[in-house]
């Protein structure tokens, strides 16, 4: 799925990852930020398949301060666990 968001003032309405520009991959920079969560590595030591490092670091320090990344989190573990107990709503 390649969508582009629109940019704005009212982004922050249209969901976690709203307003942003894709980078490699169409990764908004998700990927970096998970890979960085459960390895421990440096954002200036990502592997070149993610957004650039510097991308990476600023929506991690952002989303993190915004409670973006949380809930983030908290909509896959939701989902996951609905996946487990065959309640899984696929779109």
């Amino acid at each position: 799925m390649n969508e582009t968001y629109p940019r704005g003032a009212d982004t922050a309405s249209r969901g976690p990852i709203s307003g942003e520009r894709h980078g490699k991959r169409g990764d908004p920079g998700v990927n970096g930020i998970i890979h960085r969560l459960s390895s421990g590595c440096q954002c200036r030591k990502l592997p070149e398949r993610f957004s650039p490092w510097l991308t990476v670091h600023k929506r991690h320090m952002l989303w993190s301060a915004h409670g973006t990344l949380e809930r983030l989190l908290q909509a896959v573990a939701d989902a996951s666990s609905k996946a487990r107990r065959g309640q899984a709503e696929f779109v």
